[in-house]
């Protein structure tokens, strides 16, 4: 293993700062990985991985990052969220077949086999795209 060792975009001290600020869990963690690595210099990625409780390669990845990019290397990392391109079901299908669960889940007319059946019977050109909206509607079903 090799020793690690960042380009000195921040000192030592806005490194502790930007630290202590960071209310995201994964961005405490990546910062807490490059502050240890800018302090504790010549150390290996295998020693930083054991003290902080992560893999090696999760040591790797902020370190390349942040020495490529800078302090600014975090701002594009946004987890989750729809992705338009891979979505199956425009927002207008989805909201419709929701709204008609919802309306006959709250007459209480459904078991729950009939909450599922019953979308693909009203929508049948939905049916490719219905089993990855099942997640979806996990919370409605009891």
């Amino acid at each position: 293993m090799k020793q690690l060792k960042t380009v000195p975009h921040l000192r030592d001290n806005e490194l502790l700062q930007r630290l202590s600020k960071e209310k995201d869990l994964r961005a405490f963690r990546d910062w807490q990985i490059i502050t240890a690595v800018q302090t504790h210099t010549g150390k290996k990625a295998e020693e930083i991985a054991s003290v902080l409780g992560v893999s090696i390669s999760k040591v790797y990845h902020p370190i390349q990052q942040y020495n490529q990019l800078g302090p600014s290397w975090r701002t594009n990392k946004k987890r989750g969220g729809r992705r338009e391109a891979r979505s199956l079901m425009t927002l207008e299908e989805e909201s419709k077949i929701l709204k008609q669960i919802e309306k006959q889940a709250g007459l209480s007319l459904w078991t729950g086999v009939e909450v599922i059946h019953y979308p693909l019977n009203e929508e049948p050109s939905l049916i490719a795209s219905f089993y990855s909206f099942l997640a979806k509607l996990q919370h409605f079903i009891i």
